[in-house]
């Protein structure tokens, strides 16, 4: 009860829902989720939310693990990568789409704890905006490595840390 009451007041009603939405989706058989093909910012985006498209994407990799099912996982991963890097104001848009899909994994895998997941939904949301900080930030949390950015060259200091300074290169 208290639990309840402390949830009820830490994440507001949209979490709350995106939270049941998700864990109704997990429990749905693939076959009832529609497979709209179209551009994230078209017309799919009137039928679902981006990140229940994520989700969706990640549970059906996740679930279509038989050999038979490699078309319905390439689908999935072209969708999962299409919706991730479709964001309009996003200044680190590979690293924004790799924080975000980690975050959406574990609000599937925490469909059993739902403070949890609320926290991811609620985590999301604030990734999805893109700002370099919160973005830096998350990849600190998740121990992931910032990788350049389209277009642009891996900087030496990314290697520094990795590599003993006396030797060099091998």
């Amino acid at each position: 009860m208290t639990y309840r009451i402390i949830d009820a007041l830490s994440f507001n009603s949209n979490i709350r829902d995106l939270a049941d939405s998700l864990s109704r989706k997990v429990e749905l058989s693939e076959d009832a989720t529609p497979d709209l093909i179209s551009h994230p910012g078209g017309f799919t985006r009137a039928f679902r939310k981006r990140r229940m498209g994520i989700a969706e994407s990640y549970i059906r990799i996740a679930r279509e693990l038989d050999r038979n099912n490699h078309c319905k996982r390439l689908h999935a991963l072209k969708t999962l990568v299409e919706l991730s890097f479709h964001a309009k104001t996003v200044s680190l848009p590979l690293n924004t789409a790799r924080v975000q899909i980690e975050i959406m994994k574990e609000a599937v895998k925490n469909l059993e704890n739902p403070r949890k997941q609320m926290e991811m939904i609620a985590d999301f949301s604030l990734v999805s905006h893109g700002h370099e900080a919160v973005i830096r930030e998350f990849l600190r949390k998740l121990r992931r490595v910032r990788v350049p950015e389209e277009g642009k060259a891996l900087s030496g200091r990314v290697h520094q840390g990795h590599v003993p300074r006396d030797r060099g290169l091998l």
